[in-house]
């Protein structure tokens, strides 16, 4: 009984079971089971015992009140006349228990019981005497008890020896009888008879039949197969003004479905009323809640700021600390971070409001919507970084490159855009490919994993994570990877850190790295401290991308923007004097005069063969395709024009 019902009650998706074994000889173990059954609430008992035990476990049920509302089965070790000796009192709470047996002559249209409504119609016929004087079937066919007191008078088909005892004993004789006669047919067999009958009887694509019992088919272990079982189920009900309990057979179980009259059944305690089903289970799934709002607000400000600060920086292209910066790697770090910070969004995608089929996906890792989303947020996070931050590296670098030649050379240095541009897509190619080899070999899905159980086994507590059999070996790779774009551009920083921030933003770029440095050293353990918390997992992940985009727009643009607007300056360093001489010049000027720089300029002659000149209007305008920084030489450093460093190239 018990690993039927397991077994069928997993295949319903059912797992709130428990079973309370107890000693029919003791007392005390039986009060035991019957009062935890009471502490389990459990709202449908099926009691399977031998007689003797009821009339304690209705004594115990009654006084914890669980016949008030909860439904009672009792297998076929349960009889009516038990039932009948039971107290009133319980007697009338047993009332509407059902009772669930198997059968084996049911009097009914299935084809299946043919044979049984044959052998009903014409029991009340048959004659012992007469049986064994058949001259086909010899004179030793019945018993001489049964010849003489003539069996089919004293009894009746519907008795229970015969129709539920008696029809299975004759089915099972046939069987193995026509199981010999097939084998035999087949020409004999090469096993011993009884091996060979077994294997044959046993094996349900090679035997079937219908007996008296209904179809006859048994599994591999001789069982009967339950598609081909017959179960009766009925309740026990007072009728009437009677004292006692009758059984009314309310349905069967035929051919692997109930046939059952809802309409006739009676709940426990007579009540007509279906019980009501055990409170539902509080799961909490930790959902993020509210921090699925904070982070979407998070994201549209990031978002909405690097398209604005794109259309700003379209808009003064042509202003000189712009045109210093570069529109072209500008734009780059805009659209880098709006496709970065767009991982904000993705990371909030989960089962929550999809549906129970969503939920019951996440358990086994089939949520498309959510796998996806998983993948996803690792793509939109590393190509956004590869191309904000592999700009940041590409542009530092060229610059670097230029200033470091000018010093120490005569001729044009070079350094065409066609290479900046060769370096970005090196970066982003190669993130790329530890990308699609992470999506080939071991992509993330969505996978919901139970935290904590109830004592039925149920899941109370469980928590959604994007992971896969080999995530920690790309994760490594990948990071990596990042760390020697952030660990390089903050070495180039540092060798710029003398040149002026119009110029490289060397000072801002290595705050940024070091700004988001310091968020990976921080944000991992965090991330690894919040343990089965997905929504808290979800957040510190949301907030670093957040936290890192946004720096990375403030100390780039911030300084710029001041720039523009007069909120600040900066003349240190190599090229700053350009600045600050651009500066003066435009105070006698119009604004759109230092817009433009048109007239902003300054010429020094020093004697024959020394051109110590630079031009602001052609500033971050390349030549044709290539930015060239020439430099001319000195006899007397000291013979620099006043605020020119000799350091600084001095046309671009």
């Amino acid at each position: 009984y018990k690993e039927g019902i397991l077994s069928g009650c997993r295949e319903l998706g059912i797992t709130g079971i428990e079973t309370f074994s107890f000693t029919p000889e003791s007392s005390q173990s039986i009060s035991i089971a019957v009062q935890r059954i009471a502490d389990s609430k459990i709202k449908t008992i099926l009691l399977v015992a031998l007689q003797g035990v009821l009339p304690q476990i209705v004594a115990d049920a009654v006084e914890l009140n669980l016949f008030d509302d909860a439904m009672w089965i009792v297998s076929d070790g349960i009889s009516g006349d038990e039932v009948n000796a039971l107290p009133e009192a319980h007697k009338a709470k047993f009332n509407g228990t059902l009772r669930v047996v198997s059968a084996g002559g049911v009097e009914t249209e299935a084809a299946s019981h043919a044979a049984y409504r044959r052998f009903a119609e014409g029991f009340d016929s048959l004659d012992a005497s007469e049986i064994s004087q058949d001259s086909d079937l010899g004179s030793a066919v019945l018993p001489s008890h049964w010849v003489g007191n003539n069996l089919f008078q004293n009894v009746h088909y519907e008795d229970v020896l015969i129709k539920d005892v008696g029809t299975y004993m004759y089915d099972a004789v046939m069987a193995f009888g026509i199981s010999a006669c097939q084998l035999n047919w087949a020409g004999g067999e090469a096993l011993p008879l009884k091996q060979a009958l077994y294997e044959h009887i046993t094996d349900a694509n090679a035997f079937a039949m219908y007996g008296l019992s209904g179809l006859v088919q048994l599994g591999k272990e001789g069982n009967r197969l339950p598609s081909s079982s017959t179960m009766e189920i009925s309740n026990f009900v007072f009728k009437g003004q009677s004292p006692s309990v009758s059984r009314a057979v309310l349905g069967y179980f035929l051919n692997g479905e109930w046939d059952v009259e809802d309409d006739a059944i009676v709940f426990t305690s007579g009540s007509l009323v279906v019980p009501s089903n055990i409170e539902p289970i509080d799961h909490n799934k930790n959902y993020a809640g509210v921090l699925k709002y904070i982070l979407y607000v998070f994201g549209a400000i990031n978002i909405l700021t690097a398209i604005a600060l794109f259309i700003w920086t379209l808009f003064h292209r042509k202003h000189l600390v712009v045109k210093a910066s570069q529109v072209p790697f500008l734009s780059t770090i805009a659209i880098g971070v709006m496709i970065s910070s767009t991982t904000i969004f993705i990371l909030t995608i989960d089962d929550e409001g999809q549906g129970d089929e969503a939920l019951e996906q996440t358990f086994t890792g089939t949520f498309a919507l959510g796998n996806m989303a998983c993948m996803m947020a690792v793509w939109l996070y590393s190509v956004g970084f590869t191309i904000s931050f592999g700009g940041l590296f590409a542009r530092i670098w060229r610059i670097r490159r230029l200033f470091a030649s000018s010093n120490n050379s005569l001729k044009p240095v070079i350094v065409p855009n066609s290479l900046i541009l060769m370096i970005i897509l090196g970066l982003l190619l190669f993130d790329v490919s530890i990308l699609l080899a992470w999506t080939h070999v071991s992509p993330l899905t969505l996978q919901r994993e139970g935290t904590q159980a109830d004592r039925f086994g149920q899941t109370i507590e469980s928590s959604a994570k994007c992971i896969s059999d080999q995530w920690v070996t790309f994760v490594c790779i990948l990071g990596a990877f990042h760390l020697a774009v952030l660990g390089g551009g903050n070495w180039l920083a540092f060798k710029c850190r003398n040149i002026n921030s119009m110029f490289s933003e060397g000072k801002w770029i290595g705050i940024c790295m070091t700004s988001y440095m310091q968020l990976l050293v921080l944000g991992v353990p965090v991330l690894l401290s919040v343990g089965d918390s997905a929504a808290t997992l979800m957040f510190v992940k949301g907030c670093i991308v957040w936290l890192n985009d946004l720096s990375l727009l403030g100390f780039i643009w911030g300084p710029k923007v001041g720039s523009v607007y007069g909120w600040y300056s900066d003349t240190s360093g190599q090229g700053g004097n350009i600045f600050d001489q651009a500066t003066m010049n435009s105070s006698s000027k119009s604004k759109s005069d230092f817009h433009d720089n048109s007239n902003i300029g300054m010429t020094s002659s020093q004697g024959p063969g020394q051109i110590n000149t630079f031009n602001l209007k052609t500033l971050g305008q390349p030549r044709g395709k290539d930015t060239s920084f020439y430099r001319g030489a000195s006899e007397n450093d000291n013979d620099d024009p006043p605020g020119l460093s000799r350091n600084m190239p001095l046309e671009v």
